[in-house]
């Protein structure tokens, strides 16, 4: 008979533990690691193999969990300890990265995501090859956050790459083949290459439809397809798609999902677009609750849909709470690493829907904006300096605007 610290019993504990939290027993989870990483300590010593093991799959339950500050940190535990007994090249640490880079994205964090990316790539494509599933895997996930930081010729480019090559090593129908698909498109349409990243959904779309049909996945590339729509002023079909994507998205943790929220944000849009400023509060707040329940009311990722809600707020002439909203907004995307120009945009709107007699800070969140904006330019992507100038000479055209109200007789 196995005490408690025997590393069998660790181990099964650990298996346990995995089993438990995939079957949304949760707490009995927990427990099962504690006892996990008490035993293999007691018997192996702090810096096992086996314990980096442990934390790596206590930081995947907290990622699931939406509590990401706590995933990165058990994640990075792992990674030290693999760092402790394995050379460099050592395929655990491609892995830790990558976990640490899903984080890091996860809590707004893209350049550090970029950096884990990076790493697990170099330890991938040498022990594995350019063109293993797993080092594709993360050259997509690289894109996505070199897209996220305004670097969209370069996401745009190694998109390219990566889906050609899941097309030949995957096949065109994988899941993580579409899902590389619809970045693309919709990256080609922000872009302006709108006919070409429509035509690229809609192939895609129609494939996804035969081969995934009913699926969560499919769902997920309906929104993508909405938001694309919704773009080029496809109106009915854009609605169609979020309609049909609501009707599927049908997650074990119910209401808690991003990509429902970005559903209930995409309908808002549509809601806006047609003039019906009630329903796009509606959406836009069963967006902001999903993301508050997911991550908190203090993080940066509810900036987005109160700023939604904000806009739904004036479409009412409601400006005492679009004031709330983007107040709120501001105070959570500031030190956040989400979109790049996220930060000076709320100060801009913000500094709109303040009172004639408050003019002295509207001007101050205008000139801390174009703060902003000289540091965006600073790092010279070259897109992201294209709408930095857009946003800086509408706030021009603004303060021109207040100023010939003032001096008017």
């Amino acid at each position: 008979m196995h005490g408690p610290s025997h590393p069998l019993v660790a181990q099964v504990d650990n298996a346990l533990a995995v089993a438990l939290y995939r079957d949304g027993r949760r707490d009995e989870a927990l427990e099962a690691f504690d006892r996990a990483i008490a035993g293999f300590e007691g018997a192996l010593g702090p810096e096992h193999p086996q314990l980096g093991r442990v934390y790596n799959n206590l930081g995947n339950y907290w990622m699931a969990a939406g509590a990401y500050d706590q995933a990165y940190e058990q994640l990075q535990h792992s990674a030290q300890i693999n760092a402790a007994n394995y050379p460099p090249d050592h395929p655990s640490h491609g892995t830790a990265h990558h976990n640490l880079a899903l984080v890091a994205r996860a809590q707004g964090d893209r350049h550090k995501a970029l950096r884990h990316l990076e790493q697990s790539e170099q330890v991938r494509s040498t022990r594995l090859g350019d063109q293993h599933p797993n080092v594709l895997r993360v050259r997509s996930l690289r894109a996505g956050v070199l897209s996220d930081i305004g670097r969209e010729y370069e996401a745009v480019a190694l998109m390219r790459e990566v889906l050609r090559s899941q097309i030949s090593v995957l096949g065109p129908t994988h899941h993580e083949t579409f899902d590389t698909i619809f970045s693309l498109a919709e990256s080609l349409v922000g872009m302006g290459e709108s006919a070409e990243g429509v035509t690229l959904a809609e192939d895609g779309i129609a494939s996804a439809r035969t081969h995934m049909a009913g699926s969560d996945e499919l769902g997920r590339w309906l929104v993508v397809m909405a938001r694309i729509y919704r773009d080029v002023e496809r109106t009915e079909d854009a609605e169609s798609a979020v309609s049909g994507a609501l009707e599927l998205l049908r997650f074990d943790s119910g209401e808690s999902s991003p990509i429902l929220s970005q559903a209930h944000l995409v309908r808002g849009g549509l809601a806006l677009d047609r003039g019906d400023a009630s329903a796009a509060e509606a959406s836009f707040t069963i967006a902001l609750q999903i993301i508050e329940g997911m991550f908190g009311v203090e993080h940066g990722r509810v900036a987005w849909p109160l700023r939604q809600r904000a806009s739904a707020r004036l479409a009412a002439d409601d400006r005492v709470g679009a004031r709330t909203d983007l107040e709120r907004a501001l105070r959570v995307a500031d030190g956040y690493g989400g979109p790049p120009l996220q930060p000076p945009s709320i100060r801009f709107e913000l500094a709109q829907v303040l009172p004639p007699d408050e003019s002295d800070r509207a001007a101050a969140l205008c000139e801390q904006a174009r703060e902003n904006l000289r540091q965006i330019r600073a790092e010279g992507s070259s897109n992201i300096v294209s709408e930095a100038d857009a946003l800086e000479q509408a706030m021009a055209r603004w303060r021109k605007g207040v100023a010939a109200k003032v001096s008017a007789p």
